[in-house]
């Protein structure tokens, strides 16, 4: 898997497919900290919704490298199909992962906020980032291997799905019987807007990441059921 992995950043370096989306979050984050003075977790929740976008488009992007038939000699290297998709998300997560130093780090670097970050509001920004990445990935996998839209409107729906996640709790709020409905919806917008304030209700805070992570296990499974069956009948 390893080796593998390290073909997949060969072919991802060569396809210069990173430039447009890195490029982007990069200047996402200068434009964000122009001024200091900010507040820490608002500002790394702020982030958090350029990673959104941004993950989304490189998990599509790693997941379309290879070709139909690159794809089938991969799967016999690698002896498994679900091999082939951990370590699909292993290396989209690790690109991830250097965006997600890089938010934390620069307006640190910067000393842009206004107080002096806590080791607790440290940790609570890159559970945010983390949680947001995995959840992004494992949507955009679901989107991709449920495979009923064209590719041209599959960037529409992971929109809106991003769109409605965020602005969850107001939609509730405005309208309360759709909350039966939202539940299907990732609780981003809920762990945001507890990010606005530097002291949130840890205890909220605490069920609300509980929900996420099994959110994410679900996703999880569901992709890895989800592949496995399509791919089956792609090769029947």
């Amino acid at each position: 898997m390893i080796a593998y992995i390290q073909y997949q950043f060969k072919n991802y370096l060569r396809s210069y497919q990173f430039i447009p989306p890195m490029m982007i979050f990069v200047i996402w984050i200068f434009l964000q900290y122009l001024y200091n003075e900010q507040p820490i977790l608002s500002s790394y929740a702020s982030s958090c919704l350029g990673l959104f976008i941004i993950t989304c488009w490189l998990t599509l992007n790693i997941l379309n490298l290879e070709s139909l038939n690159e794809k089938y000699l991969l799967f016999i290297q690698l002896e498994s199909k679900l091999k082939y998709l951990i370590a699909k998300w292993l290396f989209i997560f690790l690109i991830n992962c250097v965006l997600i130093v890089f938010s934390i780090i620069y307006p640190l670097l910067l000393g842009s906020f206004k107080n002096q970050i806590s080791f607790k509001q440290g940790v609570l920004a890159i559970l945010l980032h983390l949680i947001v990445c995995m959840i992004c990935i494992l949507i955009s996998t679901l989107i991709k291997n449920l495979n009923v839209i064209s590719k041209k409107y599959m960037w529409l729906l992971i929109s809106l799905i991003g769109v409605v996640s965020i602005l969850r709790p107001i939609l509730i709020q405005s309208y309360p019987f759709i909350k039966y409905i939202l539940w299907l919806i990732p609780p981003i917008g809920d762990l945001i807007k507890l990010y606005h304030s530097d002291n949130p209700n840890y205890d909220v805070l605490l069920l609300l990441t509980l929900w996420t992570l099994i959110y994410i296990i679900i996703l999880f499974i569901l992709n890895l059921i989800i592949f496995s069956k399509l791919d089956q009948k792609q090769t029947s």
